[in-house]
């Protein structure tokens, strides 16, 4: 066999090394579109009916949970407070997301709660075997292992996994490990399905019945859709729906980052949108089991009628007639051609601001901080373990959506074009050697070794 000059096979090994760290940067960078290291999450192309989250087989949900009226833990006028237990719970949020506000939390415990014998804190100086629970952040920065180990605590101490990010939206991989299996007692999150419910907003019933909408608002009101929006190419491909609505005649103006358009002040855009727009985009960024965010509630109040799209099954979660759902319509030329008709009605579209001014919407919601402390103090009658609290967060509870009418390039082409291209890649590598240097299959085969 002739051998390789060494020149060339120096060459030749470089192109090589140069394709490897090609494909392990785009294999690091599928690991963290995906984030997984177990269970990733590969959109799914649904042939058939919209997988809504009524008929997808992982969503256990507990049926008598809703976005209206969440109280699982709150003191009600009808029973009694227990104030007197001399057993006080203390309760630590271990790597505290800087949003959450334990003296709101705490102050509301000792308000409104059914049991007021908690105290929530994040100060980690003090011994983690002093807690009766800790809350862990599966979405924040944790190491490969937990800060001691689980058969170094309390018998009795609980353990919660928190989160309110859609699983392809977890950043971190610390909680993946393999020494964090078997050590969680409690799930906390949105999904209607944890062991405490911690939802991003509710509806409160307005016991008056709501205030009837002046008929004026209608007629001042000449703009089709408004859209702040500033998390650009979603995995829900919102941005690709809301252009086949335009596409399909409905006029949508997009504020925020991702068209260009920024505001200085929300207050502004609210006095905007609600004296001039019909209708508001509440679109999620990911289709995701129960995935319903601030993008629902905090939009809510204004004076316009929401229109959502999500994994959640809005209908079971909210009152009806509140908003307009996208699922309910096959495409996106369907669900314009229904906007614009409730858009030319005047009765049409104060049902819906009339059937919206019934509830007010609350972006905190008490009752997770309550609901942890009831479960302390029963907690015999509460105790559970997850084995793998990975697969509960990760597995199957996200997908694709397929009311798209045209072909869009989502993240699962993105993937098959970037292995194709490596492919490409190594191909013409090899084949620009072997007419360069005039080598063989086997002289190049042979180099690599």
């Amino acid at each position: 066999m002739r051998p390789i000059p060494v020149f060339k096979a120096r060459v030749l090994k470089a192109l090589l090394f140069l394709l490897l760290l090609a494909t392990l940067g785009m294999y690091v960078t599928i690991e963290k579109m995906f984030n997984m290291t177990g269970h990733r999450y590969w959109p799914k192309f649904a042939v058939g009916a919209w997988r809504s989250q009524e008929n997808n087989k992982m969503a256990t949900y507990q049926h008598h949970r809703t976005l209206v009226d969440v109280e699982e833990g709150v003191y009600s006028s009808h029973g009694q407070r227990q104030n007197q237990n001399s057993i006080k719970h203390s309760i630590l949020w271990y790597k505290k997301p800087g949003w959450i506000n334990l003296n709101r939390a705490n102050n509301a415990i000792s308000r409104v709660c059914y049991y007021q014998n908690c105290f929530m804190t994040d100060d980690d100086t003090i011994s983690i075997h002093n807690h009766s629970a800790i809350v862990f952040t599966m979405t924040e920065q944790n190491d490969f292992s937990p800060p001691i180990r689980r058969i170094d605590t309390r018998p009795d101490q609980v353990w919660l996994f928190f989160g309110l990010e859609s699983p392809i939206n977890h950043q971190f991989l610390g909680h993946r490990h393999k020494s964090w299996l078997n050590t969680m007692n409690w799930s906390m999150s949105y999904r209607t399905d944890s062991d405490i419910f911690f939802p991003y907003g509710m509806l409160r019933t307005l016991q008056s019945g709501g205030k009837p909408v002046q008929p004026s608002v209608f007629s001042r009101k000449t703009q089709h859709a408004a859209w702040i929006v500033s998390h650009c190419k979603a995995d829900s491909m919102r941005d690709e729906y809301v252009q086949e609505m335009i596409d399909f005649g409905l006029k949508v103006d997009i504020f925020g980052r991702c068209s260009g358009s920024e505001f200085s002040e929300i207050s502004e855009m609210k006095r905007t949108i609600e004296l001039n727009y019909k209708f508001y985009l509440s679109f999620e960024n990911s289709f995701c089991t129960d995935y319903i965010t601030e993008k629902f509630f905090f939009y809510f109040s204004w004076e316009v009628v929401l229109v959502t799209r999500g994994g959640a099954n809005y209908s079971r979660l909210l009152p009806q007639h509140t908003y307009i759902d996208t699922t309910h319509f096959r495409s996106a030329k369907e669900l314009v051609m229904f906007l614009l008709e409730v858009g030319d009605s005047e009765d049409k579209y104060m049902h819906y601001l009339n059937e919206k001014s019934k509830y007010i919407s609350t972006e905190f919601v008490p009752s997770p901080y309550c609901s942890i402390c009831a479960k302390l103090n029963k907690l015999e009658e509460y105790r559970k373990s997850y084995s793998d609290h990975v697969t509960y967060i990760h597995e199957d509870l996200c997908w694709a959506p397929n009311d798209l009418s045209k072909l869009h390039i989502s993240i699962t082409m993105y993937v098959i074009i970037g292995c194709s291209t490596t492919i490409c890649i190594f191909v013409c590598v090899r084949k620009w050697y072997r007419l360069a240097f005039n080598v063989t299959r086997r002289d190049f085969l042979s180099s690599m070794s």
